[in-house]
């Protein structure tokens, strides 16, 4: 099924993410502000803002290394399958996109 504006829903779920990481960018640093900031990345990147998508990487690779997600966590790790499966997808989107 066709969505008859689909550049103008996508512009507003954009503006409601920018929004957000606006307001909360600096104070928060968690697995769901990185993965708003890769979403936000590649919208911008999808639509030829490139010094706004560079910005947006960088700050989304700074949190993922200050969340240890370049790490790989150790056997003895607390952290269950799912939680290592989505460090590793967080990292390497990163790193993908900075590429």
């Amino acid at each position: 099924v066709p969505i008859p504006n689909a550049y103008e829903d996508g512009k507003e779920y954009y503006l409601r993410g920018y929004g957000f990481v606006v307001a909360h960018a600096f104070n928060t640093c968690n697995a769901q502000m990185l993965q708003l900031l890769l979403l936000v990345a590649q919208y911008q990147q999808g639509t030829m803002r490139s010094n706004e998508c560079w910005l947006t990487i960088g700050n989304a690779t700074r949190m993922a290394v200050s969340l240890g997600f370049h790490l790989n966590p150790s056997n003895s790790s607390e952290l269950k399958p799912l939680e290592i499966e989505l460090r590793k997808r967080l990292w390497w989107g990163c790193f993908s996109l900075d590429r």
